[in-house]
């Protein structure tokens, strides 16, 4: 993870209009974006480039370009968890992605009992490992959303990543977290959260067929030498050992034992 000490965090408030001028409900809908490794001075670097949703809030929302938070090694976990429950690692439990434990035991952020949250299997049955919010120690944003809902007024939050550990780290207990799973090509997620994948995810699977490709290529948007990519990293990701990937044709073979690895390094997995 590169020493960056802050995550963009692009928060948009969806207001649904009753009719009446000047007055809005409730927001119906609350998205929150959170780009790993992305600092704020990336968005001021990007702005010609923006367009649409992201530079409308630009335009017209609020930023903080001196917002930190005191973490001796930003990394994507922490940092999620920092985000969802507004606390420092010592409190909410995430200090790093990996760390070992009391036992000597190496441990994950996302790890749980495989009993009572196995991963579910997108092809069937369960995986022998499981994914869970156990480590998170507190409550988060999307507890006290569903904790707070009213009768007649069910509230749901869904934390979608292609990771795991960004997932559940946002999704928590009372959220719903789905994840990418590198093995099978579809969206998955686990026991805490659901007995079986739901139905319109099941769809969503069998719709986008992404567990049918065979080979996926990188292609740039602007030309190469735009100011869009004059970052330091901007072939390939900073600790990947692979020779640059972009303008590349990636295979996805199905018999590495992740055939998407690959994948969900490039800008079709998003």
């Amino acid at each position: 993870m590169k020493p960056i000490l802050l995550r963009a965090l692009l928060c948009a408030l969806i207001c649904i209009p009753n009719g009446i001028l000047g007055e809005y409900k409730k927001p119906r809908l609350t998205v929150i974006m959170v780009v790993d490794q992305f600092a704020y001075s990336y968005l001021r670097k990007l702005s010609c480039h923006l367009k649409h949703g992201i530079k409308f809030l630009m335009r017209h929302g609020i930023t903080y370009e001196n917002a930190i938070y005191p973490h001796a090694m930003p990394s994507t976990a922490p940092g999620h968890t920092a985000l969802s429950t507004g606390c420092y690692a010592k409190d909410h439990g995430i200090i790093a992605n990996h760390w070992v434990n009391a036992h000597g035991k190496r441990v994950a952020a996302d790890d749980d009992d495989p009993k009572t949250a196995a991963v579910i299997n997108p092809r069937g049955g369960y995986y022998d490992y499981g994914k869970g919010p156990a480590h998170v120690e507190i409550d988060g944003l999307s507890d006290q959303f569903v904790l707070s809902q009213e009768p007649g007024s069910p509230r749901v939050a869904f934390s979608l990543s292609i990771k795991s550990r960004s997932a559940i780290c946002t999704a928590n207990e009372m959220g719903k977290a789905i994840w990418f799973d590198c093995g099978s090509g579809q969206f998955t997620s686990s026991k805490a959260y659901y007995d079986e994948l739901p139905n319109w995810l099941k769809q969503f699977n069998q719709q986008r067929r992404i567990d049918k490709l065979t080979k996926v290529h990188w292609s740039l948007f602007y030309p190469r030498n735009s100011s869009a990519y004059n970052f330091k990293f901007i072939d390939n990701y900073e600790y990947s050992t692979r020779p640059s990937i972009v303008g590349k044709t990636l295979p996805i073979d199905q018999s590495w034992e992740d055939p998407y690895e690959l994948f969900v390094l490039t800008p079709a997995a998003n």
